[in-house]
């Protein structure tokens, strides 16, 4: 289990403080950015914890942050439609 907890904090990606030099591990609410470019011709940088993270994991996150975006705002639009059928009167066979 040590073993195993070493590989973890060594492996983990880490930002580096440039006045110190100083490692820090990244927080877990670190912004990405996001997946969807809303302006066609903004240049967009790509952040620092995207780039020590690299590609796959990246992606991952941003595309199920915009995932959780899309289920939300479905959820909020299915509410009428469940309200209406939750008011109907139930028939007797």
């Amino acid at each position: 289990m040590a073993a195993l907890q070493n590989y973890i904090k060594s492996a983990h990606p880490k930002k580096v403080d440039e006045a110190s030099g100083e490692f820090s591990n990244w927080s877990i609410c670190e912004n990405l950015g996001s997946l969807v470019n809303c302006g066609c011709c903004v240049k967009r940088k790509i952040l620092k914890v995207a780039k020590n993270l690299g590609l796959g994991p990246s992606l991952l996150l941003l595309s199920l942050k915009s995932y959780l975006y899309l289920f939300l705002l479905v959820s909020l639009m299915s509410i009428p439609s469940a309200i209406i059928l939750m008011s109907g009167n139930q028939v007797e066979n």
